[in-house]
């Protein structure tokens, strides 16, 4: 692990080495290709994620999506088949009809 003060201490031992003019040189240098650098990382990980999007597990992940769905909706069914007075959901229209058309025909 490199200090600030070890940093500080090389910089200073540069500039009295090279001189002032060199010692700028260098850094912009050294600056541009840390940039470059930087650039084609960020470039490689937009590629990375791009590609796991692509990916068989990522539509594997989307298919567990769909599964868990369903199997929401088969609950929520069984849940109202279930609960005879208050049937919750979008099938409680027709459950009611069936209900008054049961209860009809035990008064007939």
């Amino acid at each position: 692990m490199v200090s600030y003060g070890e940093i500080f201490v090389f910089i200073t031992a540069a500039g009295l080495v090279v001189g002032k003019n060199e010692l700028i040189l260098g850094a912009r240098f050294l600056g541009g290709a840390i940039g470059q650098v930087v650039g084609l990382l960020q470039g490689l990980s937009a590629k990375y994620h791009d590609t796991s999007r692509k990916n068989k597990l990522y539509k594997l992940g989307e298919g567990v999506k769909k599964g868990l769905d369903e199997l929401s909706a088969i609950k929520l069914d069984l849940y109202s088949i279930g609960n005879s007075r208050f049937i919750p959901g979008k099938f409680y229209i027709f459950y009611y009809i069936a209900y008054l058309s049961s209860s009809s025909k035990n008064l007939l």
